[in-house]
């Protein structure tokens, strides 16, 4: 994709803020994890309530103090377990409380294996530091964006601006990976309080690896257009130089009047020839003359007048043919020996002797040599006249019995 200057920074510059607020999204939130906990209900306390309370175990008897009384409960087997909902993040973990409405949340390093908590402050660390030089990122590409500066200075700030972008996102990346890695550590020795049943990444999660992914975006389009612009002008530069030497080597020979114009008018004076790269590693022409000719053409027929003497199409050989003269009689000697031999098997005997060709090639190979493809002329079964003398014999036989048939071979 082919942008200007302009809209490639613009697009650096969106990037950037994206990766951004998805970055700050990301880390302020609890929701990188969310899953469930299995946890026994609690004994209700307080009156008993009109609607049953699924959330809690209630006895047949309100006082359950006295000894004297007997008391029993309905819930059995799972009925006396719940799923508690939990998400957590990197600062905190939050859990719903035992009535089911709202959360209660605590510190995630509370949470973390106390020999992994070290590891958890180099993932907070990490993240400071991917926002930090995140928002730096954006700040210089925003500079850059100020006319003020001239073209040297803006290529200086889009390049420090792509490295920090691209550092903040391995900073980034190393620090959701170290997040993920003292999560799973958590909920296999975490606290028996806190270990869930079942888990899943949540949405705050995708927004840290999505912020990943932009801002690697914005610094790979900040870093191509600043190396694009670098190339571009060391590109300028040597076809320059080179311009000179041809004018130069130009003027040393004796070349013709016309010749002589047509290099003049290649460029003229007045306008500027826009710059392209090279295209699948062929240049482009650096110029067209007053006849429409590129300068590569012109410098092709002077070379071609210097080492022929003319200008004409010379003979060409055409095409090696693929197939060896050796191996082009064999083909001929077994298609004329097995005229019902096909052009598979003759595919197959060609690469035996490491000749692999086409059937389609040795088809026309045949044909040069007056050898064609036919296919044989169907033949009736039974003629008329074995129709009839069948007819003929089982008239005669009609009459005969089952044992002179016994006698017949």
């Amino acid at each position: 994709m082919r942008l200007e200057h302009g809209r490639r920074a613009s697009l650096a510059l969106t990037l950037n803020f994206v990766a951004f607020a998805f970055a700050l999204s990301a880390v302020t939130t609890s929701y990188w994890c969310e899953g469930t906990r299995k946890v026994a209900k609690p004994f209700c306390t307080g009156p008993p309530m009109k609607a049953k309370q699924w959330f809690c175990i209630r006895f047949n008897s309100t006082n359950i103090n006295d000894t004297r009384l007997v008391q029993y409960i309905f819930e059995t087997g799972e009925e006396k377990f719940l799923l508690r909902k939990f998400h957590a993040g990197i600062f905190f973990s939050c859990e719903q409380t035992a009535d089911m409405n709202g959360f209660d949340c605590r510190d995630f390093a509370e949470i973390a294996p106390e020999h992994e908590r070290g590891v958890l402050w180099l993932c907070i660390v990490a993240e400071t530091l991917y926002l930090t030089l995140l928002f730096t990122g954006g700040a210089l590409l925003t500079l850059e964006q100020c006319p003020c500066f001239s073209i040297m200075n803006k290529l200086k700030l889009s390049a420090f601006a792509a490295l920090c972008t691209a550092l903040s996102g391995l900073c980034g990346m190393v620090a959701h990976m170290m997040f993920t890695t003292i999560f799973q550590l958590a909920v296999a020795m975490g606290p028996e309080d806190w270990r869930p049943k079942t888990w899943d990444y949540s949405w705050s999660y995708v927004l840290a690896w999505g912020s990943f992914g932009t801002c690697m975006g914005s610094a790979v389009t900040a870093l191509n257009r600043y190396t694009k612009t670098i190339v571009e002008f060391k590109y300028k530069r040597r076809n320059i130089e080179k311009s000179m030497m041809i004018k130069k080597k130009m003027m040393e020979l004796d070349l013709p009047e016309q010749m002589w114009d047509m290099y003049l008018t290649a460029v003229p004076a007045d306008t500027e020839v826009p710059l392209q790269l090279p295209i699948n590693g062929l240049k482009p022409p650096t110029g067209t003359t007053a006849l429409n000719i590129s300068l590569c053409t012109i410098k092709s027929i002077i070379r071609k007048w210097k080492e022929y003497g003319t200008t004409a199409n010379l003979p060409r050989g055409g095409r090696p043919p693929k197939l060896k003269s050796r191996t082009r009689r064999k083909l001929i000697r077994e298609a004329t020996r097995r005229p019902m031999v096909t052009l598979e098997e003759l595919q197959r005997s060609t690469a035996e002797v490491g000749e692999s060709v086409h059937r389609t090639t040795i088809s026309r190979l045949l044909h040069k040599s007056g050898l064609y493809g036919r296919v044989a002329r169907r033949k009736p079964l039974l003629k008329g006249i074995h129709k009839k003398s069948r007819l003929e014999f089982a008239r005669s036989h009609v009459g005969d019995t089952a044992n002179m048939w016994k006698k017949v071979l």
